[in-house]
């Protein structure tokens, strides 16, 4: 399987708190997601600025079928585009 990390517009948030209250990213709307040993990932991103990724609103799920697929699913995913590098990858500018 082919591993290529894309990025998104999340429109529909899975996250859901004891007493039905939901997780509010304001601002929070891009995610970010690969596969990673035998596992999706996927972590909110900012979507703005320099769109930041927070792991600390991560989303992982047994590798079943295509990411895209996963994530139009889970996250109702919009604007998918493939990312050159994982995340957290940088590199210099010359």
């Amino acid at each position: 399987m082919v591993n290529h990390p894309i990025t998104f517009e999340i429109r529909k948030n899975p996250i859901v708190y004891g007493g039905g209250h939901t997780f509010d990213a304001q601002n929070m709307t891009r995610g970010v997601a690969y596969i990673q040993d035998g596992f999706f990932v996927c972590m909110y991103a900012y979507a703005t600025g320099l769109r930041g990724i927070s792991p600390g609103i991560c989303f992982t799920r047994k590798v079943e079928g295509q990411l895209e697929d996963w994530a139009s699913e889970t996250f109702g995913a919009q604007d998918i585009q493939r990312m050159a590098l994982l995340p957290g990858r940088c590199f210099k500018l010359l």
